[in-house]
């Protein structure tokens, strides 16, 4: 559960996203293939690959050059930032004074659909809290923002998060090829994830995994007896922490690596965030879609 200190108000939430975006000088999204629309934008030049059909004749008959009739569509991208909302996301490990991962995660992603929404791209929301899903529409109505941080603003993390269900639903609602930011941190059983991201990658969507995470879990505490208890099953286990930390960062090592490599089998760009990072330079990895050098980073 969340402490009063950690519960996010709109008003916050909004503030710190706006604090994020403000000054920076970003660019539109990484172009991906987009559907016809029947508003005319504007040409540009015609390129191999480019249907026929959309050539402007009348244009070729006056200049003998081909161009491309392009939509107001065609300059856009759909926008669908998928949120974990599972208990682990709110968990905060004891004496940790850093925010937790679900706040962490609601700034980021509002600080996304601020970047997105003023682009012009329609954006979309699904938080999901113990696999039932919060749904916004996909629109790109400035004022849409306020719904997306009052949603976020509302969400308590609980239950669990089933990456592979979630990935199925939002491929049924957002047929047509798009953005999706996938955030979560990832703990999961890495074969759902590669699930999730094949069941995304499969329809054409350009998909960016921001893994939130908190260094605490990466480490085993040096007290002798630890006490671990799963957020999301509530769980308990006792054992001794120095005999258990070699396995234990073999295991977190691997799990990393398992994550990683379906990200690339899938063509999947990931950014690791950890509680207390710089959300800036994570945000600009994530708008730019550009994965991490570092595997440990």
């Amino acid at each position: 559960m969340l402490t009063q200190a950690e519960l996010l108000t709109s008003s916050t939430l909004a503030l710190r996203a706006r604090h994020l975006v403000r000054g920076m000088q970003l660019g539109r999204h990484r172009g991906i293939g987009r559907g016809p629309s029947s508003e005319f934008f504007t040409h540009r030049p015609y390129s191999p690959g480019d249907e026929p059909r959309r050539i402007d004749w009348k244009l070729f008959a006056r200049t003998r050059r081909h161009f491309y009739k392009e939509t107001r569509e065609d300059s856009s991208v759909r926008v669908l930032i998928l949120l974990d909302a599972s208990g682990s996301m709110g968990a905060i490990p004891a004496g940790d004074d850093r925010e937790s991962k679900w706040k962490t995660a609601a700034i980021l992603a509002a600080a996304i659909a601020r970047v997105t929404l003023r682009q012009g791209d329609p954006t979309a929301l699904t938080i999901f809290a113990d696999n039932e899903p919060t749904e916004l529409p996909c629109t790109d109505r400035p004022s849409h923002w306020n719904r997306i941080v009052d949603a976020m603003a509302e969400a308590t993390p609980q239950g669990v998060f089933a990456a592979d269900l979630a990935a199925k639903r939002v491929a049924g609602r957002f047929s047509r090829r798009g953005l999706i930011y996938l955030m979560t941190d990832g703990w999961d059983d890495p074969a759902q994830l590669n699930r999730s991201l094949s069941t995304l990658a499969t329809r054409g969507h350009d998909v960016r995994l921001l893994r939130v995470i908190d260094a605490a879990e990466e480490r085993l505490p040096t007290a002798e007896q630890v006490r671990f208890r799963d957020p999301e099953s509530t769980r308990i286990l006792q054992d001794h922490a120095t005999e258990l930390a070699p396995a234990y960062r073999r295991a977190v090592a691997e799990h990393h690596r398992l994550v990683r490599s379906a990200c690339l089998r899938h063509n999947a760009t990931i950014v690791t965030v950890r509680t207390g990072d710089d959300l800036l330079s994570r945000l600009r990895l994530s708008l730019a879609g550009r994965t991490e050098r570092s595997a440990a980073s």
